[in-house]
């Protein structure tokens, strides 16, 4: 079978004969399939066929099955009696199609002579992309002929006229696949209209986080922790914390650049049974009465 064949596919309409009968000399023949650009009331067959053509090859003889011919199969796999004519534009629903059937000798030189045309049929109709097979039944003075019609978007290509294009990929521009409609659909763990925004590890800041690849929790500069809320307090920083990264917020009762002198150490009387309190760079000291001792003065003493 010879298919027209554009250099990119945007839909195909499909022509699978069923059956033929036909009573004429001992010969072979072969079908050709042409469907016009438009939809026309009044049929020529003078015209292009804007819209494509397929033709079989040769095939059986005076009366024949598909199934059992060896050649004209439309796509690989296909059976023998399917015809396929690509095209590369939108579809418009409306079209005529033209199936013919034309007899071959061995001494045949001229194939467009209509003195070999066994069977002529005409279909004028209207069709959406999908499923739906439309049945014709041509009964004919010379042959009779039963086909269905379908139309089909190509792969990757989707809507009433074949227009909207959904290709699913999984690389740096996108993580998706297409639904039946031909709309985009994030694979798992990524987001944004083309999917292309990695999803964070759950609980992740959003402010002071962020991931290129689903489930990670980067922390941006300054920021430490697994979900990345805690900041990175100043070097050195002793006895203190921060909110903003490299500062150092002192704790109680400490001071200095570095939280590491003490201040008002003996406000809060650490020092018991008497002792007597010295604020010191460290903290605190105290002095305890006798019979005591420790850091605190709460160690008695035999």
């Amino acid at each position: 079978m010879w298919i027209c064949m554009g250099k990119r596919q945007h839909l195909s309409l499909v022509c699978l004969l069923l059956a033929l009968s036909a009573e004429v000399s001992w010969s072979r023949g072969f079908f050709e399939l042409q469907l016009l650009s438009e939809y026309q009331t009044v049929v020529t067959t003078k015209r292009p066929c804007t819209y494509g053509t397929a033709v079989t090859g040769v095939l059986g003889g005076n009366t024949f099955h598909f199934k059992a011919a060896k050649s004209g199969a439309g796509r690989s796999g296909d059976p023998p009696g399917k015809l396929v004519i690509p095209f590369q534009f939108s579809w418009q629903r409306a079209f005529t199609l033209i199936v013919e059937v034309w007899d071959w000798n061995n001494g045949t030189h001229n194939s467009n002579d209509e003195e070999l045309l066994i069977e002529r049929s005409i279909f004028k109709g209207m069709m959406t992309p999908g499923e739906e097979r439309q049945k014709v039944v041509h009964p004919g003075s010379s042959a009779a002929m039963e086909y269905t019609v379908q139309v089909l978007c190509e792969e990757h290509y989707y809507s009433s006229q074949c227009n909207k294009v959904c290709r699913p990929r999984d690389d740096y521009f996108g993580h998706y696949n297409c639904d039946h409609l031909g709309n985009i659909r994030c694979l798992e763990g990524w987001s944004g209209p083309t999917c292309d925004i990695a999803i964070c590890k759950p609980g992740c800041s959003l402010q002071h986080g962020t991931c290129t690849k689903p489930g990670e929790c980067k922390c941006k500069y300054g920021w430490q922790g697994l979900l990345c809320d805690q900041c990175l307090p100043y070097p050195g920083c002793v006895h203190g914390t921060c909110s903003v990264p490299w500062h150092c917020e002192c704790e109680k009762n400490w001071g200095g650049w570095l939280c590491d002198k003490a201040e008002h150490a003996c406000m809060s009387n650490p020092c018991a049974n008497g002792g007597t309190c010295h604020e010191v760079p460290s903290g605190f000291q105290c002095h305890c009465p006798a019979g005591w001792s420790g850091p605190t003065c709460a160690k008695g003493e035999q």
